[in-house]
């Protein structure tokens, strides 16, 4: 193997640790696109939802209600999974109104949703 390959390896292998050290260090809140897998407790707002191969529980704002396999999104706290996760809409509404504010909300390749206000 050549000392420009390696050098190139070696480089993507830095890069790849600063990612993932980024990731896990920041105190960013994420927002979520997921799944009402679940109604553990509709009257307390109570869901488990699924986001890729993975659920957990959240908490609607208000109690709202919904219906199993609905798109709603979930904000997680600090990019902190142990901490309680709120379920901030159905995506469909959600959308709707963040048409009428003209404020953006946008996800990247794994599903992490960024929201801007214009």
């Amino acid at each position: 193997m050549s000392d420009e390959i390696r050098l190139q390896e070696s480089f993507f292998d830095a890069m790849n640790y600063f990612m993932r050290a980024s990731e896990e260090h920041t105190k960013a809140a994420r927002v979520l696109e997921c799944r009402i897998f679940e109604i553990i407790d509709s009257a307390i707002g109570k869901y488990r939802v699924s986001y890729l191969e993975n659920t957990f529980v959240a908490h609607s704002i208000n109690k709202e209600p919904y219906s199993l396999n609905e798109n709603v999104y979930v904000l997680i706290p600090d990019n902190n999974f142990a901490k309680e996760k709120v379920i901030l809409g159905n995506v469909y509404a959600t959308n709707k109104s963040i048409q009428e504010k003209k404020t953006i909300l946008t996800f990247d390749e794994k599903g992490i949703g960024t929201l801007s206000i214009s």
